[in-house]
């Protein structure tokens, strides 16, 4: 049996926990036993190429030349499980250029380097699939489902009345699931990925419905094709039929339990994204408990929020304890780095300058933006961070605090607001306008944006998105009487995803 190992190339220790980059790998899922596990998904790409298997079970038997890496289900259910490497390639496997994805009831036909040869030269996409045999239409595809009970047929109700309520239309594309090419060094492969899986979090483990609405959402163009290459099928799909197939239930493995296996630098960036994914997931298991679905308004042309509408109107007992819950499990996670917040800072120094020495950080967790930018600024600063869990009290610097919640002490006395956390919101005029009351005259706040706050990242814990032009006149019309949007720069990234400042002036 193959296992995951330390590369046994020659080099220094640091060389050697870096895999050596690859232009073509392959991988499969197999989780919870649907089937027989299948020894030709690779076919003659086996011995060739790089080919792994996923999967939650450790003691998998895989054929020669198959490279087995146990995931854990880390709190999930199998189903979703088995999406998180299926839809993050990025971040579950080692550096490659190209990545095959076969379903475990394919067998891969078509010379992989050929068919990768021949896509290099095509449309620059981050992704080139095949469509769905019979339809092309996600609520049409939800209707089957839930006829043939493929899932819970409350959910998939609620997702496409969501995406329909965000203008998402019909017959806008069905891909066919089990087979994905992805273009590893695509800019807007990340920001799929993660999207993606977000939406099979939150709403069905069937992948299809939610592809072609995020795929839309984020302006991705994907390259469809037609199963056939060089005059024969690219694949063979069904290799088992129905009667073969058997569902396992599997019983859901503790995150906290869950051991990490060799700490190679891809796996660590898929450790982090496993441990958001459970933290999502408890956080809409909460939110469905109180509320129900997750309801999003459309917010104009470029911005959706989530509302917290109970019976009773606005539950804001229950926004703060999902905030609450969800700081406690990302409690290690640390989304900016200290790099980033030079930048931030000087953007206060161009813009701002320090006159008053105080300045504030909204939605900041551990603590680490405040204690970094007083240093950075340096001299007499002092930077207080406002979090709403009450975890706030265990880090320097920190208050306890809503953000939507003015602190008459703080009125006009800062030399800057910084926030990455305005996602967080409820109401985000509400939240903009505290901070801008919060400004001395000349004093600028910062936001930061990336791909992950934009319409498709809102979750329960993140309940408002915006695109960055939406974000920029949002700030611009709400309060002109106040201020301006003087500057929109770029600063560091935050994992792949760059990220934008949007720097707001208050007016002297």
């Amino acid at each position: 049996m193959s296992s995951l190992s330390k590369p046994s190339s020659a080099g220094s220790e640091a060389e050697a926990d870096v895999p050596r980059r690859q232009r073509i790998v392959l991988f499969s899922c197999y989780y919870g036993r649907p089937e027989p596990l299948n020894p030709d998904v690779f076919s003659t790409a086996r011995g060739r190429f790089p080919c792994y298997v996923f999967s939650d079970n450790s003691d998998l038997p895989v054929p020669e030349h198959v490279t087995l890496i146990h995931d854990p289900l880390v709190g999930l259910d199998v189903n979703r499980a088995s999406r998180r490497a299926k839809l993050m390639p990025d971040v579950y496997l080692p550096p490659c250029d190209w990545s095959i994805y076969l379903d475990n009831n394919m067998s891969l036909i078509a010379d992989a380097e050929r068919l990768v040869d021949f896509l290099e030269g095509q449309e620059d996409s981050p992704i080139y699939i095949t469509p769905h045999p019979e339809r092309d239409c996600a609520f049409d595809e939800a209707q089957v489902c839930q006829e043939n009970n493929r899932d819970d047929p409350a959910v998939m109700s609620a997702q496409m009345q969501h995406y329909a309520a965000l203008g998402f239309p019909h017959n806008a594309g069905l891909l066919h699931g089990g087979f994905l090419i992805r273009r590893h060094g695509h800019k807007m492969l990340s920001e799929l990925g993660r999207h993606w899986f977000e939406q099979v979090l939150r709403f069905s483990r069937r992948d299809q419905l939610s592809f072609s609405f995020v795929a839309q959402t984020l302006g991705i163009t994907p390259f469809y094709m037609d199963n056939e290459f060089e005059g024969k099928p690219m694949y063979h799909w069904p290799v088992y039929q129905a009667v073969e197939r058997r569902d396992t239930p599997m019983k859901k493995q503790s995150f906290w339990s869950r051991s990490i296996k060799p700490n190679l630098p891809w796996r660590r960036k898929r450790n982090s994204a496993s441990r958001i994914a459970a933290a999502n997931t408890t956080v809409a298991e909460l939110y469905q408990s109180k509320i129900g679905n997750m309801v999003a308004e459309k917010k104009g042309s470029g911005a959706v929020l989530v509302k917290y509408e109970a019976a009773h109107g606005f539950d804001y007992e229950t926004y703060r304890e999902i905030q609450n819950v969800g700081n406690k499990l990302k409690i290690d996670y640390q989304w900016v780095g200290r790099t980033h917040l030079e930048r931030v800072a000087s953007m206060v120094r161009e813009f701002s300058g320090i006159k008053t020495h105080f300045g504030l950080c909204h939605g900041t967790r551990r603590g680490n933006e405040q204690l970094w930018l007083s240093q950075i600024l340096g001299g007499e600063m002092q930077v207080i961070g406002t979090e709403i869990a009450d975890t706030a009290k265990d880090f320097p610097n920190t208050v306890q605090w809503d953000f939507h919640v003015e602190n008459p002490e703080w009125i006009g006395k800062a030399d800057f607001v910084y926030s990455n956390s305005w996602d967080h919101s409820y109401d985000p005029e509400l939240a903009f306008g505290v901070w801008i009351d919060s400004l001395r005259p000349g004093g600028v706040l910062v936001l930061d944006w990336t791909e992950g706050h934009s319409e498709t990242g809102v979750t329960e814990m993140d309940p408002f998105g915006a695109t960055l032009d939406h974000l920029q006149s949002m700030l611009n019309q709400a309060f002109a009487d106040r201020g301006k949007v003087v500057a929109c720069r770029e600063g560091d990234k935050h994992e792949h995803q760059q990220i934008w400042m949007v720097v707001f002036q208050k007016d002297l």
